[in-house]
């Protein structure tokens, strides 16, 4: 499903059931929010910016995938 609200396009992709997870609504908000304008910010205009959901086990894994440059190795450990 692309939402063509924003350039670049932004794709959800999900696994096709209902996920439910208990979590702080507004952290969870902030970091998604955080991650995608960041995707939006540093991607190279026209190419999509990609969000994943999945389910491991009792994990639900988020992805958002970009084609920006990536954050340098020395800063990474900045970020967590």
């Amino acid at each position: 499903m692309y939402i063509p609200i924003v350039d670049p396009p932004i794709k959800v992709e999900s696994i096709n059931q209902v996920i439910e997870v208990e979590t702080d609504f507004n952290r969870l908000k902030q970091i998604l929010l955080n991650l995608i304008n960041n995707a939006v910010k540093y991607s190279p205009t026209d190419t999509p910016i990609l969000i994943n959901l999945d389910w491991q086990g009792e994990e639900v894994i988020i992805e958002v995938c970009d084609q920006g440059y990536g954050i340098p190795s020395q800063h990474q450990a900045r970020i967590f």
